[in-house]
């Protein structure tokens, strides 16, 4: 399985598709998080949160994508294993890599008022977000959607529906909750952390279900 991760991310450095979600987050931190030196950190999570989300459903149809049906068959006879594995742990991985960035933030800039509660929570919020679009890129690469136009509009048309959808578990409540709190509480970690177990719970069950219809396709 190491080797299988280790030439899935080889292909995803080598073609450098990581870029352009790479960039994004970053363009987005340095709108969203430029308050992280003197400001309350848990409502910067909120938006970045969404980022976070955006970014690794791009990375994961992206790194899918990237791969031909030949190529992919080749590489699970090789390996024994799902190809499939391997792209979710380098997404989770490589958004893992740039969450940290956001988290580190408030030490590099010096903001004293930022709390070690306030930094798991946001920790876990951007693992939701992380797994959660993972799953969305997944159910909408072309192992599932085949036409390149219809999966671009159904990965745009679930993260609008997560993000926007007023109530929807896990994304949708757990940003609205960081917005309002200045700080976080065991209150508010507890419920961000039951909103992560929903999303890794969704991304177990859209693997499976992106596994058993690429198999049953290829």
């Amino acid at each position: 399985m190491i080797a299988l991760v280790r030439y899935t991310a080889s292909i995803m450095f080598h073609s450098q598709r990581y870029l352009p979600s790479a960039l994004l987050f970053v363009a987005c931190m340095g709108m969203f998080a430029n308050g992280a030196g003197d400001q309350p950190i848990v409502p910067i999570f909120a938006p970045m949160t969404g980022v976070a989300l955006v970014c690794s459903a791009w990375l994961a149809v992206t790194l899918i994508n990237l791969e031909d049906p030949v190529q992919r068959s080749i590489s699970a006879v090789n390996s024994g294993r799902s190809p499939l594995a391997a792209v979710v742990v380098v997404v989770l991985l490589s958004s893992m890599a740039l969450a940290t960035l956001v988290v580190a933030l408030p030490a590099v800039l010096g903001n004293d008022r930022t709390t070690a509660l306030d930094l798991v929570t946001g920790a876990v919020a951007l693992v939701a977000a992380s797994c959660l679009g993972t799953a969305i890129g997944l159910v909408t690469s072309r192992l599932v959607v085949r036409r390149p136009g219809y999966s671009l509009l159904a990965t745009l048309l679930l993260l609008v529906v997560v993000l926007l959808t007023r109530g929807l578990p896990p994304i949708n409540p757990l940003i609205l909750r960081l917005a309002r709190a200045e700080s976080a509480s065991g209150d508010v970690l507890a419920d961000t952390a039951l909103d992560a177990g929903v999303a890794v719970v969704v991304l177990v069950l859209c693997a499976a279900l992106t596994q058993a219809i690429s198999a049953r396709r290829e």
